[in-house]
């Protein structure tokens, strides 16, 4: 049994594979009184032993009388209960069924060959293996030459840092001051900045938000959050403005 792996399976259950050929073999630990017998040490006696075609698999015990197989090559797993195995006796049957193992097949599968892109825009630009699908507005599998592995239109793909997240966004524009807005219509786009209409008609400056309770717009109406709101005091002084005292 040369380059086999040992798997103990808890309550004295060794089970031995060799991955090259396929050997298996399942061993139990003796009891007390028989190691003395034998000349003490920790003696296991072999129970049960097959060839079978599980070669390249490596063995697992999960606890719970539950064995998991993992083939790293192609990433195939197989979970098994194990409880047969813990008798005093097994089945007379034991190892012949496909898995040439004493134990019953609960699940097999495929491990997916990489992680899912089941993010949000900001985590998903954040993953090394995703982009986000502006057409969509859907996290799909990607690499970072933009090649794109699930369905999402052409020059539609945005990938880690191709794109500033929202987040970002708005990170950029609170550090550039209000007073840096030279129009109505871009002052009002800013979450916290506000247009004061003071000083004559077509006349204003863009404030902090803050300033319209600290009195600074108290000659004027101060715009926020609309800017469609700017057309309107261009064409109309005052018309459809919120006031300061609202």
């Amino acid at each position: 049994m040369r380059d086999a792996a040992l798997t103990y399976l808890d309550m004295g259950e060794l089970l031995v594979h060799v991955p090259s050929s396929g050997y298996l073999a399942l061993f139990r630990r003796a009891e007390a009184s028989a190691q003395v017998e034998a000349g003490g040490g920790d003696a296991f006696a072999r129970r049960w032993e097959a060839f079978s075609a599980h070669r390249d698999w490596q063995f697992t015990y999960t606890g719970g009388e539950v064995l998991m197989m993992l083939k790293p090559a192609s990433g195939a797993y197989r979970v098994l209960n194990c409880s047969a195995v813990y008798a005093d006796e097994l089945a007379v049957d034991a190892g012949a069924n496909a898995l040439n193992l004493p134990c019953a097949l609960v699940q097999d599968g495929a491990l997916p060959e990489s992680a899912t892109c089941d993010y949000d825009k900001e985590a998903c630009l954040m993953a090394p293996h995703c982009g986000y699908c502006e057409s969509s507005q859907a996290c799909v599998p990607a690499n970072e030459d933009g090649v794109c592995f699930g369905s999402c239109a052409d020059g539609q793909l945005l990938y880690g840092s191709s794109a500033p997240s929202t987040s970002a966004l708005q990170q950029q524009q609170q550090q550039v001051p209000c007073s840096a807005s030279l129009s109505c219509e871009r002052c009002a786009e800013r979450e916290q900045c506000g247009w004061c209409t003071a000083g004559g008609e077509g006349a204003g400056r863009c404030l902090q938000a803050t300033a319209m309770a600290q009195g600074e717009c108290a000659d004027g109406h101060f715009l926020q959050y609309d800017s469609a709101q700017c057309e309107a005091a261009a064409a109309t002084p005052h018309a459809g403005l919120v006031s300061q005292a609202r």
